[in-house]
């Protein structure tokens, strides 16, 4: 996993001073956008494990909710969205190898 420092989501107008934030400063690596851009996936390194486990974390930008997508204590990462927007496809190490998994961000 890539290191992750404290970040703060914030969208900016189209001249670049902020206009709101979303969720709580965290050690956050990639975020990724699906095409309409209602809600996101990030990776989000657990600050009680060691710095190589990070879990997916979605945010809905519309409620400002945060909700944890996995939890298992393999790292996992490379999160990329479905053309539907239903799920999210990631890879993982839970196996004790890289392995593709996919997670339906409705019904987990």
């Amino acid at each position: 996993m890539e290191r992750a420092t404290l970040a703060q989501l914030t969208w900016f107008d189209r001249q670049g001073r902020p206009t709101s934030t979303v969720a709580e400063r965290a050690p956050y690596t990639p975020v990724v956008l699906p095409r309409r851009g209602r809600r996101a996936t990030l990776v989000r390194a657990d600050s009680q494990a060691t710095e190589e486990n990070g879990d997916l974390w979605d945010v809905d930008f519309a409620g400002g909710i945060v909700s944890r997508l996995t939890t298992d204590p393999a790292h996992d990462s490379d999160p990329s969205w479905s053309p539907d927007e239903r799920r999210v496809a990631f890879t993982s190490f839970r196996l004790g190898r890289s392995a593709i998994f996919v997670k339906d961000v409705n019904s987990g």
